[in-house]
């Protein structure tokens, strides 16, 4: 009613603890979250007048699963070019949509009873078993935690991809040379895949396939890298973190983000010795990405810095939407923290419209809280500039942190600049 839209628009964010907890909680994911396909839908939209919802392709079915997700990539890939978006950003998006497939073929068919039941059906153990062979062969792969899941994913891609060839459904690859190149080595494993399907099956496999399936086991792998960037989530609450973490592991099944809650009675000195130890152990080689609610936990970054000589990066003002899209980029083999935090940052612009965030330093003074203040004191003071007084006021209070290991909230900082404006 606020924003006086046509629809009412219901975001994971904005549900109470509770309810998130019901749905995402892992005694339900496998119930409730692997019967669902979110591929290529950023919103869904209910009728009051469409009561069949099994239209939308929403609800997964035991015996049958569309998995042709094709025409949504080349239209997404035309969609973008129309629009004049650099071909680099292009990529990025159509590997996300490529990544979301493969983490929806992982989870649908493989941990639920019923659904393995209907997979069985569907693939034919021989491509499994090929696949398998294949993989192992190269070190890249063998003895990896995780491949049989992923073994599994590439024989119902395959499995549809043989059943689509037959019927004349042939596809072209937009980018494809470039694929070529940069992927070089995941192409030529999938081109030994398809050659061995070609001699079993009698299908002959379009180049642009072996395209599609590099690409899937490039973005396949993130699963099994060792090497990837740390989510860390910290949030003020009995269980917010937690169900944020929840929610972002169940949907792209990982255990990759971690949660520290930061109960109302909790002392903010326990809660960063805890959040040191944790950096210690989640670093995987590529630094640490954390996310918050409030401003105050964002210092948290320079003393993990400084106690562990990682790489740290915070961000605040993040949703559950958010918690996911940085987990799942987090994983994205090409990426880098600073890529990473800048991206995240650029998401939560969007999230929140021209409303001024407090993530990070901005070009035009700073945070939203440090705009606020800089407001309050330019009232306060009359003969002086407020922006001034108000950085130069910061530095004393840094150095003084600094000094003696202090970790300076928010509240504090008020505190600070009240005290010193009564005293004047």
């Amino acid at each position: 009613m606020t924003y006086k839209r046509e629809c009412v628009y219901v975001r994971l964010s904005l549900l109470p603890n509770n309810i998130r907890e019901s749905l995402y909680g892992n005694n339900r994911k496998e119930e409730f979250v692997q019967n669902f396909s979110f591929i290529g839908k950023d919103d869904i939209i209910f009728l009051p007048e469409e009561k069949d919802f099994e239209s939308e392709n929403l609800l997964i079915e035991n015996k049958k699963y569309d998995l042709d997700f094709y025409g949504m990539i080349k239209e997404t890939w035309n969609k973008l070019q129309q629009e004049g978006i650099k071909e680099s950003q292009i990529r990025s998006v159509i590997d996300g949509d490529i990544q979301k497939y493969s983490y929806n073929l992982m989870n649908t068919f493989i941990y639920n009873s019923s659904n393995q039941t209907a997979y069985n059906n569907i693939v034919n153990d021989s491509i499994a078993t090929t696949v398998k062979y294949i993989l192992q062969k190269h070190d890249k792969w063998s003895k990896r935690e995780g491949l049989d899941k992923l073994i599994k994913a590439i024989a119902l891609h395959i499995q549809n991809l043989i059943e689509r060839i037959k019927i004349g459904n042939i596809v072209k690859h937009p980018n494809k040379d470039e694929i070529m190149k940069e992927r070089a080595y995941e192409y030529n494993i999938a081109k030994e895949i398809l050659s061995n399907m070609s001699l079993m099956y009698g299908v002959e496999f379009p180049e642009d396939e072996a395209i599609f399936l590099a690409t899937f086991l490039y973005l396949s792998y993130v699963g099994l890298n060792e090497e990837s960037i740390a989510i860390l989530v910290i949030m003020h609450g009995e269980s917010t973190a937690s169900s944020m973490v929840n929610v972002a592991n169940t949907l792209l099944d990982c255990n990759h983000a971690v949660a520290i809650n930061m109960g109302l009675e909790d002392r903010v000195q326990d809660i960063l010795v805890q959040a040191v130890e944790i950096a210690n152990k989640i670093d995987k080689g590529k630094g640490i990405l954390i996310l918050t609610d409030m401003g105050s936990i964002l210092t948290f970054a320079k003393v993990i810095r400084d106690a562990t000589g990682k790489e740290v990066k915070a961000i605040d003002m993040v949703s559950t939407p958010i918690v996911i899209e940085a987990t799942r980029k987090a994983l994205t083999p090409e990426m880098t923290l600073e890529k990473l935090y800048f991206n995240i940052i650029e998401s939560i612009k969007k999230h929140y419209g021209d409303m001024e965030v407090t993530y990070a330093e901005k070009d035009n003074g700073g945070r939203y809280f440090d705009r606020l203040l800089i407001d309050n004191i330019s009232k306060t003071l009359t003969f002086l500039n407020g922006e001034k007084a108000y950085f130069i006021l910061k530095e004393v209070i840094n150095r003084i942190s600094e000094h003696y290991s202090l970790v300076i909230q928010d509240e504090l900082l008020v505190k600070f600049y009240i005290s010193l404006f009564m005293y004047d």
